[in-house]
């Protein structure tokens, strides 16, 4: 790991392999940690509620799956580096990289109305939409593929925000 404010992951292993508990802990993660409280230049961050699924909201499927490009369907499969990453998310947006890790550690670029706060060490992202009186939190999740990564380096070189 290279970001200074990120803690360490979480994998599924220290639950004996057991998701269904694991589930549970990220989701207890999720609601204590990403749900309240966060804001990103001054406006609230919200997330997207509906629709719920097994009492849960869309937004945690969106932070702990892949992405479902069938369309919609109940078929959540878990996407194990998203879920051992669950605890960065609010480090990446709430954290002055800045002044705790270097002006290298978070690249951060806006495209197509969205920012995009990009770990390119960490191979890590989260997408925020910002509108008029919050900022709506899109996405998050680790770059597995290095083409993927390459792809984003040439968006940040393209629309990167001088802080």
């Amino acid at each position: 790991m290279n970001c200074k404010s990120l803690p360490e992951i979480i994998p599924l292993e220290r639950f004996q392999g057991d998701y269904s508990r694991y589930q549970l802990f990220l989701y207890s993660i999720f609601l204590k940690e990403i749900k309240t409280g966060m804001v990103y230049q001054g406006l609230k961050i919200t997330l997207r509620s509906h629709p719920k699924f097994e009492d849960k909201e869309d937004s945690f499927y969106h932070l702990t799956c892949k992405e479902d490009y069938g369309g919609i369907t109940n078929d959540r499969v878990p996407d194990l580096r998203r879920c051992e990453r669950l605890v960065w998310l609010r480090p990446t947006i709430m954290t002055d990289h800045i002044l705790n890790c270097g002006d290298n550690c978070l690249k951060i670029y806006k495209k197509n109305k969205r920012i995009h706060l990009l770990n390119d060490k960490d191979r890590y992202i989260v997408v925020l939409e910002p509108r008029k009186e919050y900022t709506l939190l899109v996405t998050a999740f680790y770059i597995e593929k290095d083409h993927t990564l390459s792809k984003k380096m040439k968006d940040y070189e393209k629309h990167k925000i001088e802080l």
